[in-house]
């Protein structure tokens, strides 16, 4: 990360929600632990990606206009 590091607040938290080492995390105080727990618990939330029911008849129309 550019301009963003470790010593300030907002580059401490950023580390900390994108570690992905898994002893680095294991190694985490419950403060970083709880950190990264809220941001996986908002991330869940807010990004839950809806499931899209699309019928034969709607796909043969798609391909038909493609392929006249």
């Amino acid at each position: 990360m550019i301009g963003l590091n470790g010593d300030t607040a907002l580059g401490n938290v950023v580390r900390i929600r994108s570690e992905k080492d898994a002893k680095r995390i294991r190694e985490m105080t419950n403060k970083e632990k709880e950190i990264r727990r809220e941001w996986a618990e908002f991330k869940a939330k807010n990004h839950k990606q809806e499931k899209v029911f699309v019928s034969k008849e709607d796909i043969n129309k798609i391909f038909s206009k493609i392929f006249r």
